[in-house]
């Protein structure tokens, strides 16, 4: 019996574990995918900066014409690229971060469950044993009352019988 139960703790033991380990890998993957995206907020910070200091520097130049229209439209275009980039970055980092949440919760609700399960079953065999333990007393109890013991040593010659809500027959006796 005991075997029989540690084999049955091992397997819940494993199976706990398994589970941890998936919502633990699925937090670690959303982890990466924050360190990723804030890499690429930054470089498209530092792109959009770059490009906005190089545009402010030739605005003034294209009007002595010193540089041509298309690349002032070409710099535009890069700083418009830049500040999207960098803008859907920092969109997706308010996800990543909501998913990470919710992947710390998914290994809080993992072990949770398993504790939960635990207490349940321990608690259905806590009540069987304690039904199992009055009704032993109860027969305890019956065999003390069935027992017959003489107060003295000798011979019963005449045997005055007392039964709890009962009738007992000369028969019996």
């Amino acid at each position: 019996m005991g075997e029989q139960e540690r084999m049955l703790y091992n397997a819940r033991r494993s199976e706990l574990d398994a589970q941890l380990g998936i919502a633990r890998q699925q937090l670690a993957q959303r982890s990466q995918e924050l360190i990723e995206v804030r890499a690429r907020r930054d470089q498209a910070t530092h792109g959009y900066e770059l490009t906005s200091r190089e545009l402010a520097v030739t605005q003034p130049l294209v009007g002595s014409g010193a540089v041509s229209e298309v690349e002032l439209l070409r710099l535009q275009r890069d700083v418009s690229r830049y500040k999207g980039d960098r803008d859907q970055a920092a969109a997706q980092l308010d996800r990543i971060q909501a998913a990470i949440s919710e992947a710390n919760r998914k290994v809080q609700e993992v072990e949770l469950n398993f504790r939960g399960e635990a207490r349940n079953e321990m608690a259905d065999v806590v009540a069987k044993i304690n039904s199992l333990s009055e009704g032993s007393t109860a027969l305890s109890d019956r065999v003390k009352q069935a027992a017959l013991k003489s107060p003295v040593k000798g011979t019963v010659k005449r045997l005055l019988v007392n039964t709890v809500g009962a009738s007992s027959s000369r028969a019996r006796m």
